[in-house]
């Protein structure tokens, strides 16, 4: 069964999620993949995200 926080992020944009894979990913490659966790906050992670509104991308 899926988390709360899962489902809010599988409610993001497509390019939304790929922007922030992307972001982890590189954040992941300059601290040499010692990265554990990574957390998002504010209307993305409470399920208010709105496109052009919120300070995303």
């Amino acid at each position: 069964m899926a988390s709360a926080s899962e489902l809010r992020l599988a409610q993001l944009p497509a390019a939304v999620r790929n922007y922030l894979a992307e972001l982890v990913l590189r954040v992941d490659a300059v601290l040499e993949n010692s990265v554990v966790g990574v957390f998002l906050l504010g209307s993305a992670a409470l399920g208010d995200y709105a496109h052009g509104e919120s300070d995303l991308m």
